[in-house]
This record gives C-alpha cells, sequence and structure tokens, in this order.
C-alpha cells in the first residue's frame, strides 16, 4: 500500500508477480490482542488514540512510549521477568541480539500511528474498497498474484491463526508457513539456528487447528523453504546497480540516517 497514485497502482500490479507476507494480520476471525467488541481502541493502546496525549502536541510517538506499549502486551516475559531478574536479584540482563536490536526504536509521527492502530482495530482490508490510500481503493480479492505468508507460532502481536484467515481474502495461491518462535525471532530466523523449524500443509480449506493438526514439521528455517518458492516465480537475477539512488531520487543520508543523532 505504498502506491502514490492510481497509476502507480496500476504498474505496481502489472510488476509483481508473487507477495510475501510475514507475521501480517490481515484478517481476523477472532479479537486482536486487547480488543474489545463495540470499542474503537483496545485498553493497551488506548493512550496512543487518546486526544489528551501529551505527545500529541509534538506530532510524534516516542520510541520508549511504543516499546512500552508493546511491553505490556507480554509483561510476563517483557516487564516482570526484568523486574526480577535485574532489580530484585541484581544480575545483570544477558546479552541478547535480538533484544539489542529492539531497544534501538524510533519516533513515528503522529497520523501514521493512528492509521496503524485504525487498520488494526477496524480491520478494513476484509471488506472491499473500504480502505483508500491516497484516493485509491484497496480491494484485496483483485490481488491474483501467488502469495507466502509466515507467522509465527507464539506470537503476541499478531496471532498466527489470525494471520492464517488471510487466505481469505487474497485470489490468488497461498503458501502458508508456520515458523517456530514469537514476532521477531519467527521472521529474524536464520539457516544457522539449530532450533529453528516450520510447519507446513497444503490444505488450506482446514481451519487453522486442524490444518496445524496435520502439518508437517520441517527441521531448519523457512528462508530456505521461501527461497525455493521465490526461485520459481522472481523473474530471473539481474545485476545490482552500481550507485544508489536516481536523478529522481537522490540518495540523502548514510546510512542508517540522520535521526539516529537527534534526542
Amino acid at each position: 500500500m505504498a502506491n502514490k497514485d492510481s497509476r502507480h497502482a496500476k504498474q505496481w500490479r502489472h510488476r509483481k508477480k508473487s507477495i510475501g507476507g510475514k507475521t501480517a494480520l490481515r484478517q481476523s476471525g477472532e479479537e486482536s490482542p486487547g480488543q474489545q467488541k463495540n470499542s474503537r481502541c483496545a485498553p493497551e493502546t488506548g493512550y496512543y488514540k487518546s486526544e489528551k496525549n501529551p505527545d500529541q502536541a509534538e506530532n510524534q510517538r516516542s520510541g520508549r512510549d511504543m516499546s512500552r506499549a508493546f511491553a505490556w502486551l507480554r509483561p510476563n516475559d517483557l516487564i516482570w521477568g526484568y523486574v526480577a531478574n535485574n532489580w530484585l536479584m541484581g544480575n545483570k540482563p544477558p546479552a541478547f541480539d535480538v533484544l539489542a536490536w529492539n531497544a534501538d526504536s524510533t519516533r513515528l509521527p503522529a497520523e501514521f500511528h493512528a492509521d496503524l492502530l485504525s487498520i488494526s482495530l477496524l480491520n478494513p482490508l476484509v471488506r472491499k474498497n473500504k480502505l483508500k490510500v491516497l484516493g485509491t481503493p484497496i480491494d484485496m480479492s483483485k490481488v491474483k498474484q501467488d502469495n507466502y505468508i509466515v507467522a509465527g507460532i507464539t506470537d503476541h502481536i499478531t496471532p498466527w491463526q489470525a494471520c492464517y484467515e488471510s487466505r481469505k481474502i487474497l485470489a490468488g495461491k497461498t503458501e502458508f508457513v508456520l515458523s517456530s518462535s514469537g514476532h521477531i525471532q519467527a521472521i529474524v530466523n536464520p539457516p544457522d539456528n539449530p532450533r529453528a523449524k516450520f510447519y507446513t500443509n497444503d490444505d488450506i480449506s482446514l481451519d487453522a487447528e486442524a490444518w496445524l493438526s496435520g502439518a508437517q514439521v520441517v527441521q531448519g528455517t523457512w528462508w530456505d523453504h521461501w527461497r525455493q518458492w521465490y526461485t520459481t516465480r522472481g523473474g530471473g537475477k539481474r545485476n545490482a546497480p552500481e550507485t544508489l539512488g536516481s536523478t529522481t531520487y537522490p540518495p540523502m543520508d548514510n546510512a542508517p540516517g540522520r535521526y539516529v543523532h537527534q534526542k
């Protein structure tokens, strides 16, 4: 949904031969985490939807507050475990690459954050043309490309059962893969992980639990499985560009960008 206008939308439709979705909640037969019926905002995210949010004047959501909100979705692991280990017992937190990466949070524009919450809570993608992006209505049933959907079996943000329901709103052939671990580690799951495994089952007519019961367990990362799937749909290889950017889109700053120097 990064299309600039309807012309770009048409170009996008002709260019893409396949689509990959990773821990993305597109349709849910159940309520999203914290979501309440007849309510536009969940208890955990209500702060961000409130007109009295003190950050509103700055038109941003701080990285610290974003991290705090996600931590409270899984407090036993992400809050109280550290309270017991670090504060009560006086131990240093263990070195963990994923947590180090996760700690590098960034701010979000307030309006963009509000849009993300609205999409998550109201789930407009399941209804044709309910969501418009820069004036272009979105109809997921017109997405006829093959699609590869990955979910995490212990994901607490986008439950895998809800990700599985995405197969009902996409017209193309769906390959659904269930990876071990949660929201981040299910995706950041390189081949050198000895505990990695994933589940596959070609029969996506089943409900989620029946699909899992009949699924084949594959040892290793889903990355290799995806590579084989994509190779037959990727349209061949081409040489990488020798320089970054173009005349229309010149490069701005060296990675990771100037925002990391802002406090």
